[in-house]
């Protein structure tokens, strides 16, 4: 359980459940599929507060063999990039201190042109059209909605560092 007064609580809970050798073989394709997939040689800014979305993302990431520096709110990834170069940031858009957009909105107005290019990648669960279109319009190049398909990712991903 974690809890915060006036934002709320997240439960997590595990159950166990036992895969039928089908489910398994389906499961194991997959993730020899996904081994195969590499980042080797990229450096990845996750931005994202969520303990449980930083260690999925941050599994995924490490497993495609990439760099990653997390950052837990846009002012600590602006801290960051002000010290540090990136290949692509991966930005959750609900975070406290300074928030996606505004995040990516001064990435955008950054002096140094390589940084204020780089792609930036919205991690939302939202899926409307209206999240999409202002994800767009604060200079985000795609989206990936959460809980997010790993094909899905590294796809959005392998696209923008191309």
């Amino acid at each position: 359980v974690e809890s915060e007064e006036g934002r709320g609580s997240t439960f997590t809970v595990t159950i166990p459940v036992k895969k039928s050798d089908t489910v398994q073989q389906e499961a194991a394709k997959r993730e020899q599929h996904s081994d195969k997939a590499s980042l080797e040689g990229y450096h990845v800014l996750l931005v994202e507060d969520n303990r449980v979305n930083q260690r999925i993302a941050m599994r995924f990431l490490q497993r495609w063999s990439a760099e990653v520096t997390l950052a837990e709110n846009g002012q600590e990834a602006m801290d960051i990039m002000a010290k540090a170069s990136f290949d692509l940031v991966l930005m959750d858009l609900q975070m406290p201190i300074m928030d996606g957009y505004a995040c990516a909105r001064a990435i955008r107005q950054l002096d140094d042109p390589a940084k204020a290019g780089i792609p930036i990648i919205a991690l939302t669960a939202s899926a409307l059209i209206e999240v999409q279109k202002e994800v767009l319009g604060a200079g985000m190049n795609d989206f990936v909605t959460k809980p997010f398909n790993p094909q899905d990712l590294y796809k959005k991903i392998a696209k923008q560092l191309r």
